[in-house]
């Protein structure tokens, strides 16, 4: 193996190493805001179908008719 050859991969181990912490923190990070995203709508999923099983008294209380509650319940959990 010549001088040129060993500089040439040496130069790209160096260009590997610094390039692994970037591609690890993005794709943790993309990872993570996946996350945090099925997180979210598993929440507001959870929250309508609360809100769909309160009585009468209480959607009062919080100002909402029946169907408004089924409504809001009925939708799409990302939506």
């Amino acid at each position: 193996m010549n001088s040129s050859s060993k500089s040439e991969n040496s130069q790209l181990s160096a260009v590997r190493a610094s390039a692994t912490p970037i591609l690890r923190r993005a794709f943790f990070g993309a990872a993570s805001a996946a996350w945090r995203q099925l997180a979210k709508w598993s929440d507001r999923r959870r929250q309508r179908l609360h809100l769909d099983q309160l009585d009468a008294h209480l959607l009062k209380d919080i100002g909402i008719t029946r169907k408004q509650a089924r409504r809001e319940a009925d939708r799409w959990f990302f939506d």
